[in-house]
């Protein structure tokens, strides 16, 4: 997980993949000490160190998993304010899952997916209140962000150079 400072407000960020990126996914792609578990009880235990010992007071899941996974995590798991998810491919509004926010941005970039969450203090304590969000243009007529696309300039000739590698040679007619 990664918790990240936005104003006075402390979010944390976690991803969770299914079981079938482990097809997907060269083990040599992997960062060192990558492995698989059970994502209800590794998104318990994260959600659970992100609130008590991080002190979030937003938590955002990072998804790539089925629609049925995310729907079990939204209602299984307490404390998660948001899930991005991405498995599908799907343009996906803002919809509601067992309360929790759920988004996909569809593929390729083909949107951005923009999510406001509205943070509120009671009583000493801070918590999500609102969350609303948009499916954004990507295309040309969105001017490129300099900073942004240097940021990700070499993720995204490395995904490329990934998406590229031939799978297979054919020695006669592929219909």
């Amino acid at each position: 997980y990664l918790v990240k400072q936005v104003g006075d407000v402390r979010v944390g960020l976690f991803a969770l993949a299914g079981p079938d990126v482990q097809r997907l996914i060269k083990p040599a792609d992997l960062p060192p000490g990558t492995h698989w578990g059970d994502s209800l009880e590794s998104a318990r235990t994260i959600v659970k160190a992100l609130r008590e010992q991080e002190q979030v007071q937003a938590v955002v899941l990072i998804g790539h998993q089925r629609r049925e996974d995310d729907e079990l995590l939204a209602r299984a798991v307490p404390g998660i304010d948001l899930i991005l998810t991405g498995h599908t491919h799907r343009r996906i509004s803002m919809t509601r899952v067992h309360g929790v926010p759920v988004m996909q941005p569809g593929r390729w970039g083909e949107v951005l997916a923009r999510v406001d969450l509205v943070v509120e203090r009671a009583r000493g304590k801070a918590a999500v209140v609102e969350a609303t969000g948009a499916l954004l243009p990507s295309d040309a007529s969105v001017e490129i962000d300099p900073e942004i696309a240097a940021i990700a300039k070499g993720p995204h000739e490395r995904a490329l150079a990934y998406l590229n590698e031939p799978l297979a040679t054919a020695s006669g007619p592929f219909p």
